[in-house]
């Protein structure tokens, strides 16, 4: 392969990795005290402004007006960044190793519940489900000998990523009996995020006496987006026997109904070799975005609960499974997940609580 082929494969492979779909990664966000104590795992006995989005169900018969606030203040987050850009190189394949460790505020909730009949409950919801940002940026200097010479090799990758995903929307739970509950809420989904990526490559031959030889790629890529949509959620909470409760939550997926925004792209690539012509090439896209209406922007969910409530304790476990959703235009890459939880509250006092919680956060 001539030093021409290879320079412009790398600048291809560089293009479709940063333009590929990318998964989005969930954190643990609590929308409540209760369930910010027990790590989110009581869902079939809430019965608060952690019900409205956990399990609209534990809304059902609750008399009181109240507003309620909640959030996570911060979260800790180690990442590993090796692998988002790669170089496949005559002497084998490098990934630079670049890591951080942030520290991100993260909101979090706002319900307001009102009791309009002694068994309907009306809710309307705020709940901030995703938010992240990260920046970090990696270079790769090597000398590789290819074609009889010694190439110096320098890649060079800054990034950034911001997203914020809200579901706002009414609450409705109705206490079909003493022992039943049920509930639904249809949540809007409003999205925004914003990427960029900017690359460069180059590979030259600086030796004394040696025809010079030079190959430059860069890439800049830069996307806004801000995508509308919506689903349904419904639940349900039994008591089945004294003090065992059953719950149960089906969140449809979210359809999108808009999309708005922006994507450039800027590539350029120039070659210098001896006993051939220059090369140069610059291209620079604006692509449309592509019509969001009716198609799929979040996974369907189903979480399945068992919880036993007695007057000092309460523990509860749940499974949780989100099954996956692959879409180029909104930029998805979601395969199915699992994760589970556990815990539970003791009363030490009656205005004197411990809570305790373990869970999984597969993403």
């Amino acid at each position: 392969m001539s030093p021409r082929t290879r320079t412009l494969g790398v600048a291809v492979t560089l293009l479709a990795l940063a333009a590929a779909p990318q998964a989005r990664a969930q954190q643990p966000v609590y929308y409540g005290n209760e369930a910010a104590m027990t790590g989110a795992s009581g869902m079939a006995l809430y019965r608060g402004a952690d019900a409205a989005f956990y399990n609209p169900a534990g809304l059902a018969g609750l008399k009181r007006t109240k507003i309620e606030v909640s959030g996570t203040a911060f979260v800790l987050r180690v990442r590993d960044y090796g692998g988002l850009v790669e170089a496949n190189l005559p002497s084998g394949r490098y990934a630079p190793d670049v890591r951080s460790v942030e520290v991100t505020p993260v909101p979090g909730a706002l319900v307001f519940t009102r009791g309009v009949h002694p068994k309907v409950t009306l809710a309307l919801g705020i709940f901030v489900t995703s938010a992240d940002q990260f920046q970090g940026a990696s270079t790769l200097n090597r000398t590789e000998f290819y074609n009889g010479e010694n190439l110096t090799f320098v890649q060079r990758a800054v990034f950034k990523h911001q997203h914020q995903t809200y579901h706002m929307g009414p609450v409705v739970g109705w206490q079909v009996t003493p022992r039943l509950r049920l509930g639904w809420s249809l949540l809007l989904l409003y999205r925004t995020t914003h990427r960029h990526l900017s690359l460069v490559v180059d590979a030259r031959n600086d030796e004394t006496g040696v025809d010079r030889l030079q190959q430059s790629s860069t890439f800049d890529y830069e996307e806004e987006t801000t995508l509308f949509g919506g689903r349904l959620v419904m639940g349900l909470q039994w008591e089945l026997a004294r003090g065992w409760h059953l719950g149960l939550v089906a969140r449809s997926p979210s359809l999108s109904f808009r999309q708005v925004g922006e994507t450039t792209q800027l590539v350029t690539s120039s070659q210098a070799s001896p006993g051939t012509e220059p090369f140069s090439l610059l291209t620079l896209d604006t692509p449309e975005k592509a019509s969001a209406s009716g198609k799929m922007a979040e996974p369907a969910e189903f979480v399945l609960g068992l919880g036993y409530r007695h007057p000092r304790f309460w523990i509860g476990a749940e499974g949780e499974l989100r099954l996956g959703v692959t879409n180029r235009d909104l930029l998805l890459d979601e395969k199915l997940q699992w994760n589970v939880r556990v815990g539970g509250r003791v009363w030490l006092k009656r205005t004197l609580s411990l809570g305790f919680g373990g869970f999984s956060d597969r993403s």
